[in-house]
């Protein structure tokens, strides 16, 4: 991407890389998971209403990073959202996820 600024001095831009890490727990659905395709390995589940993360599938020391089984799905730590308010950054919604 090409970007240029008017300002005498361009600021810092930065991209953070979130890895997929972690999945959601069995439990999450109750008909069972679909199996994925054989060709690309996709999994067509829809995001459960009530998601649960798989503990033993979460990586240890990360405070960031995104569902192996939902790649749109961000998970950030306690810590991190007590980061994110400590410094009053904006723009962010945290909401709860239950571990099992």
């Amino acid at each position: 991407m090409d970007l240029s600024f008017r300002g005498k001095f361009a600021p810092e831009l930065l991209e953070v890389e979130l890895h997929p890490h972690g999945r959601l727990h069995d439990s999450c659905f109750p008909g069972g998971r679909e199996r994925p395709c054989e060709r690309c390995g996709r999994q067509g589940d829809g995001l459960p209403d009530a998601p649960i993360l798989d503990g033993s599938t979460l990586p240890a020391g990360q405070d960031l990073f995104r569902l192996a089984d939902f790649t749109t799905v961000i998970i950030a730590t306690e810590r991190f959202a007590d980061a994110v308010t400590r410094l009053g950054l904006e723009g962010v919604v945290f909401k709860e996820v239950p571990v099992a």
